[in-house]
């Protein structure tokens, strides 16, 4: 078969124009404006210098590995510290913090050896190269570690997971994924943005007797155990069901009892978030008392951060994990059964309103086993991580007949 000209293509096939990091510009201007510190008097040029460099370092190795490229753009603000808002720094422990930076003694190059260099000790999902900009341009000013950051962020973070892949963040709030030279498109994280996949684990978190306000710490704890799942490059399976005593199959693997940590921990989150001012004390003692959930805050988000790796262990045996609605661990190895005939469609769009069919026969038994499991207990958010890292997410409504599967934003790998 001759190979055929751009010219002689067929006018059907769709063609998508490459862009470079540059090209991010605009579309990033359009969801973050000047009104966001870190970006108050930076120029395009600077941002596309930002972008291109993490770009580039991201296509290398360091002593024949390779890391992932992580920086936190503060812009112009130099602040060691970032408290949380209302809070002097003369009154707030050092433990409470937004973001906390290891200061270099002295400026380093924003270049794309450093970022590579850096690479290796910003593996840690809260650690980033730290990069400011002065009348010089950018450079590396240290590392920074964030913190209790459930505001509005300061700073954007630029993260290169793979190779030629960059997804830009402020906060929890994906602003870019970018893939190998085009907008991923799929690049929605349905754990929390809103639609299908998100109802459902409120649903959960309703069920577990939480209330309005530790919604997002449940489903971030979600999300970093989906995180860790996919991370650890077996593949796996993680349940999440609506049920405090999920059903198990008969002769599961490894049955467990729920100790109530996960669940006691977000009770604590929940009940932490009460306005003081309505309290009787002082304001000296509302001070102290909100400084003083905050400290405790921060002690119980790091216990939670242990568990999430713990679980997210449990996912690398071959098999299901599976939590029930207050995330505790019911099970994990557990042998799911198998559909000989099931009928799935895949979801695209968030709402899972726009479907097409979706080929199991192309997958492998796990993905079969996930939907098995997700048609037969509804309510159920069962994902699936394969081998190479990407994430799929099965579900099934209740009064719905067909299990829909919702590919899972990138920035899990």
């Amino acid at each position: 078969m001759r190979n055929l000209t751009p010219d002689q293509m067929p006018s059907s096939v769709p063609v998508r124009p490459h862009l470079f990091p540059p090209g991010l510009i605009p579309m990033l201007r359009e969801r973050v404006d000047d009104s966001v510190p870190c970006l108050a008097g930076i120029s395009d040029a600077l941002l596309s210098e930002l972008l291109t460099a993490v770009f580039f370092a991201s296509l290398e190795t360091h002593e024949g590995a390779y890391y992932p490229v992580r920086i936190a753009f503060a812009g112009t603000q130099t602040a060691d510290v970032i408290l949380p808002e209302g809070d002097a720094q003369d009154a707030t422990p050092m433990l409470l913090y937004r973001w906390s930076t290891v200061k270099f003694e002295h400026r380093r190059a924003f270049a794309v050896p450093e970022l590579v260099k850096l690479g290796v000790v910003t593996r840690s999902e809260r650690m980033y190269a730290k990069v400011e900009a002065g009348e010089a341009g950018l450079y590396l000013a240290g590392l920074a570690r964030e913190g209790s950051n459930d505001a509005a962020d300061p700073y954007i973070k630029v993260l290169a997971q793979s190779p030629g892949c960059l997804t830009i963040l402020r906060g929890e709030n994906r602003l870019l994924e970018y893939t190998h030279g085009y907008i991923d498109a799929a690049g929605e994280d349905v754990i929390l943005a809103r639609g299908a996949v998100r109802r459902a684990l409120e649903s959960c978190a309703k069920n577990a007797g939480f209330g309005e306000d530790v919604i997002l710490d449940y489903l971030n704890t979600v999300r970093s155990v989906v995180r860790e799942m996919a991370t650890h490059g077996r593949g796996g399976i993680l349940v999440v069901s609506p049920d405090a005593q999920p059903r198990l199959p008969a002769g599961a693997s490894y049955e467990t009892r729920d100790d109530g940590t996960m669940g006691q921990l977000l009770q604590f989150l929940d009940g932490g978030r009460g306005s003081p001012a309505k309290t009787n004390i002082g304001s000296r003692g509302v001070r102290g008392a909100a400084q003083l959930r905050r400290f405790l805050r921060g002690a119980f988000v790091n216990e939670a951060e242990r568990i999430v790796t713990q679980l997210g262990g449990f996912t690398a045996m071959d098999g299901a994990t599976v939590l029930d609605c207050a995330l505790g661990l019911r099970g994990f190895g557990v042998v799911l059964p198998v559909a000989r005939e099931i009928e799935v469609l895949e979801a695209l769009d968030l709402d899972g309103e726009s479907v097409s069919p979706y080929e199991l026969s192309t997958r492998g038994t796990r993905h079969r086993a996930a939907a098995t499991y997700a048609d037969t207990y509804a309510g159920s958010v069962v994902f699936i991580a394969s081998h190479d890292g990407p994430v799929s997410c099965a579900l099934r409504n209740e009064g719905s007949e067909r299990v829909k599967i919702w590919q899972v934003g990138k920035g899990f790998t």
